[in-house]
Protein backbone atom coordinates (compact mmCIF):
# COMPACT_ATOMS: atom_id res chain seq x y z
CA UNK A 1 0.00 0.00 0.00
CA UNK A 2 1.19 3.54 -0.75
CA UNK A 3 2.91 5.27 2.40
CA UNK A 4 2.67 9.27 2.81
CA UNK A 5 5.94 10.23 4.18
CA UNK A 6 4.45 13.73 4.86
CA UNK A 7 1.11 14.46 7.02
CA UNK A 8 -1.54 15.90 4.61
CA UNK A 9 -4.91 16.93 5.02
CA UNK A 10 -7.88 16.52 2.94
CA UNK A 11 -9.76 19.55 1.91
CA UNK A 12 -7.23 21.45 3.90
CA UNK A 13 -8.61 19.69 7.24
CA UNK A 14 -8.99 16.78 7.52
CA UNK A 15 -6.56 14.51 9.07
CA UNK A 16 -4.74 11.98 6.41
CA UNK A 17 -2.63 8.82 7.82
CA UNK A 18 0.56 7.51 6.52
CA UNK A 19 -1.80 5.13 4.31
CA UNK A 20 -4.34 7.80 2.68
CA UNK A 21 -6.97 7.38 4.99
CA UNK A 22 -9.24 9.68 6.85
CA UNK A 23 -11.40 9.28 10.04
CA UNK A 24 -15.22 8.32 9.21
CA UNK A 25 -16.51 10.15 12.01
CA UNK A 26 -14.52 13.31 10.91
CA UNK A 27 -16.06 12.59 6.94
CA UNK A 28 -19.91 11.74 8.78
CA UNK A 29 -19.91 14.96 10.68
CA UNK A 30 -18.44 17.73 7.81
CA UNK A 31 -19.30 16.66 4.86
CA UNK A 32 -22.40 14.09 5.26
CA UNK A 33 -24.47 16.11 8.75
CA UNK A 34 -24.63 13.08 10.20
CA UNK A 35 -23.02 11.17 13.59
CA UNK A 36 -20.51 8.53 12.60
CA UNK A 37 -22.89 5.48 13.99
CA UNK A 38 -25.48 5.99 11.66
CA UNK A 39 -23.33 6.48 8.47
CA UNK A 40 -21.00 3.61 9.60
CA UNK A 41 -24.40 1.50 9.22
CA UNK A 42 -24.55 2.21 5.45
CA UNK A 43 -20.79 1.09 4.74
CA UNK A 44 -20.77 -2.95 5.99
CA UNK A 45 -23.42 -4.51 4.57
CA UNK A 46 -24.15 -6.20 8.10
CA UNK A 47 -27.55 -4.71 9.35
CA UNK A 48 -29.86 -5.92 6.43
CA UNK A 49 -31.95 -2.81 7.68
CA UNK A 50 -29.45 -0.85 5.70
CA UNK A 51 -27.84 -0.82 2.08
CA UNK A 52 -24.05 -1.64 1.75
CA UNK A 53 -23.09 1.93 0.22
CA UNK A 54 -19.10 0.83 1.01
CA UNK A 55 -18.94 -1.88 -1.41
CA UNK A 56 -16.24 -1.58 -3.79
CA UNK A 57 -14.69 1.43 -1.49
CA UNK A 58 -11.56 1.38 0.77
CA UNK A 59 -11.96 1.36 4.43
CA UNK A 60 -9.42 0.43 7.44
CA UNK A 61 -10.67 -0.78 10.41
CA UNK A 62 -14.24 -2.09 9.24
CA UNK A 63 -15.35 -5.33 10.33
CA UNK A 64 -14.83 -7.21 7.11
CA UNK A 65 -14.13 -10.97 6.58
CA UNK A 66 -12.96 -11.48 10.06
CA UNK A 67 -10.79 -8.16 10.34
CA UNK A 68 -10.92 -4.74 12.11
CA UNK A 69 -11.68 -3.87 14.49
CA UNK A 70 -15.53 -3.61 14.41
CA UNK A 71 -16.02 -0.37 16.25
CA UNK A 72 -17.18 2.94 14.43
CA UNK A 73 -14.78 5.06 16.29
CA UNK A 74 -12.07 3.51 14.36
CA UNK A 75 -13.34 3.48 10.77
CA UNK A 76 -11.56 5.17 8.34
CA UNK A 77 -12.05 5.78 4.40
CA UNK A 78 -9.29 6.17 1.78
CA UNK A 79 -9.35 9.68 0.44
CA UNK A 80 -9.83 8.43 -2.89
CA UNK A 81 -12.67 7.10 -2.07
CA UNK A 82 -14.72 10.03 0.34
CA UNK A 83 -15.81 11.69 -2.53
CA UNK A 84 -17.92 8.80 -4.14
CA UNK A 85 -18.67 7.24 -0.46
CA UNK A 86 -20.34 11.26 0.42
CA UNK A 87 -21.96 11.21 -3.12
CA UNK A 88 -23.89 7.76 -2.22
CA UNK A 89 -24.68 8.47 1.63
CA UNK A 90 -26.73 11.73 0.47
CA UNK A 91 -28.36 10.57 -2.28
CA UNK A 92 -29.46 7.52 0.43
CA UNK A 93 -30.22 9.87 2.53
CA UNK A 94 -32.63 12.19 0.68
Amino acid sequence: MEKFNQPEKYLGKYEVDNEGFVSLGDISRGLIGRQCQYVSRLIDGLDSEYPNLGDSLRFKNVFRDGKGTGNYHDYKIHKDDIEEFVKRAKEYYK
